[in-house]
C-alpha cells in the first residue's frame, strides 16, 4: 500500500503527522506533498526515507493569492503535476487532510490518474470555505461525489455538515467519524482516582491550556468567571497555560491581571500538565469553532470535568460520563452557569473510562480506522 497525502497544514498541525508516523510504524509507504506560503525554518528533519517523503513546496506566494482560491488551486496543482506526477501513479490512494484546501486537489489528480482518495472535514472547511464560498458549491459537490470516503473528526462537525451543507447529506453512506487521538504520554497515565469535592465546597479551581487566541473565547470567559466572583459565592481561580502574558492581557484587555488569574507561559513539559490539569476542579474551553480539541481529552484523562461550546469540539463524545457542560460561547451568563453545574455535577460510570479513552482516542487505533477504509 502506498498513500500520497495532499496536506497544507501538516506545519501548523501535529495532529497529521502523528497520524502518517502511525502509518509508517504499519510499513505503510507514503508520499507526503505540503504547499506552504514560505520557508520559516520549523519545518524540520522529517527523516525521509523508502517508506515516508515529505515535500514541502513554497508555492504559495505571494501571500494575496489566498484572495483568489482558483489561482491558488491552478498554481499548487501544476506544481503537483510536473513535479510529483511520478508519486502519484505509483501510489494506490490519496488522502486529502482538509476538504477545500487539500480535497480539490485529490479531485484533480482523480479525474487524470483515476486514483481514489479519502478526504477529511474540518472546522475551517464548514464555518469558512463551505460557507462563504457559495460561487463554488458545485465544485464541493464534485469532491464530495467522487471521494471514496468522507472523514469527519468529531460528533459535532458531522452534525453540521449534515444539517448546513447538501452535498454532505446525500453522501451521508461515505461518511465516517474518525476523531484525533491524543499523545501516548495520556494514555499511559490516565488518574481518574480523585476525589471530587464536595457540592458546597467553595473553592472552585479553573484551568485553560492552549492558544492564546480570539477564538478560544478567554474574554467572555473572564467576563464569567468576574459574575461568579462579584456574588461572593466561590473561591474561584483561574490558571491559563500559554503564550506570553503581554497576549493574555491584551485578549483580555487588562493591564493587570487580577489575583484570582495565574499565568503560566506555554510548556511542553507533558507531566507539568497532567499535574495542572489534576490539581484543577474544570476545563474551561468555550471555542467559538472547534474541529475537535485535544486538550478536552487530555485534560479529561486527569478526570477533570469540562466546559465545551454546545455542538463545537468534543460534544456528543463524553455524555455518558457527565464529565462535560455544554455552553453558548457568546453569552457569559450560559458560561457562568456551565462553571456552576459542572461544579455541583457528579461524574458517573468512570470505571469505564479509562478504557474508552484507549479505545477511541489512541493515534494507533486511529490509524487501524484509517487503513479499514483503505
Amino acid at each position: 500500500m502506498v498513500i500520497f497525502h495532499v496536506c497544507n497544514n501538516y506545519i501548523a498541525s501535529k495532529v497529521h503527522s502523528e497520524l502518517i508516523l502511525r502509518f509508517k510504524i504499519k510499513k505503510i509507504k507514503q508520499a507526503v506533498y505540503v504547499p506552504v506560503r514560505e520557508q520559516k525554518g520549523n519545518e524540520g528533519n522529517e527523516g525521509n526515507d523508502n517508506d515516508l517523503e515529505v515535500f514541502f513546496d513554497y508555492i504559495i506566494k505571494p501571500s494575496i493569492i489566498k484572495l483568489f482560491p482558483l489561482i491558488k488551486v491552478m498554481r499548487v496543482f501544476s506544481s503537483i503535476y510536473f513535479n510529483y506526477k511520478d508519486k502519484i501513479k505509483k501510489s494506490d490512494l490519496l488522502l486529502a487532510h482538509t476538504f477545500w484546501s487539500d480535497g480539490i486537489h485529490c479531485l484533480i489528480i482523480k479525474l487524470i490518474f483515476k486514483k481514489k482518495y479519502i478526504v477529511c472535514v474540518r472546522n475551517t472547511d464548514l464555518n469558512v470555505f463551505m460557507k462563504y464560498l457559495l460561487p463554488y458549491k458545485f465544485i464541493f459537490n464534485m469532491i464530495a461525489k467522487n471521494a471514496q470516503n468522507i472523514i469527519f473528526i468529531s460528533k459535532a462537525n458531522y452534525n453540521q455538515g449534515i444539517e448546513n451543507y447538501s452535498y454532505i447529506k446525500k453522501n451521508n453512506s461515505k461518511i465516517k467519524i474518525i476523531p484525533n487521538g491524543i499523545n501516548d504520554y495520556w494514555l499511559e497515565n490516565i488518574s481518574i482516582d480523585r476525589k471530587y469535592k464536595n457540592h458546597n465546597s467553595k473553592e472552585l479551581n479553573l484551568i485553560y491550556a492552549g492558544r492564546l487566541d480570539e477564538n478560544k473565547n478567554l474574554k467572555n470567559t473572564y467576563l464569567a468567571c468576574t459574575e461568579i466572583n462579584k456574588k461572593n459565592s466561590y473561591n474561584l481561580s483561574w490558571t491559563i497555560v500559554g503564550g506570553n502574558l503581554s497576549q493574555l492581557k491584551s485578549i483580555l484587555d487588562l493591564d493587570t491581571l487580577p489575583s484570582w488569574i495565574r499565568y503560566k507561559p506555554k510548556t511542553e513539559n507533558l507531566s507539568v500538565l497532567r499535574d495542572l490539569f489534576y490539581k484543577s476542579d474544570l476545563f474551561i474551553m468555550p471555542s467559538y469553532k472547534e474541529t475537535f480539541g485535544l486538550v478536552y481529552v487530555e485534560a479529561i484523562t486527569q478526570g477533570c470535568k469540562c466546559i465545551c461550546s454546545a455542538g463545537q469540539g468534543i460534544a456528543g463524545f463524553f455524555d455518558d460520563y457527565n464529565l462535560i457542560q455544554y455552553c453558548n460561547p457568546n453569552d457569559i451568563y450560559s458560561i457562568k452557569n456551565a462553571i456552576e453545574l459542572a461544579h455541583h455535577s457528579e461524574p458517573r460510570d468512570l470505571d469505564t473510562l479509562p478504557s474508552y479513552i484507549r479505545n477511541n482516542f489512541s493515534w494507533d487505533t486511529i490509524a487501524n480506522k484509517y487503513l479499514e477504509l483503505f
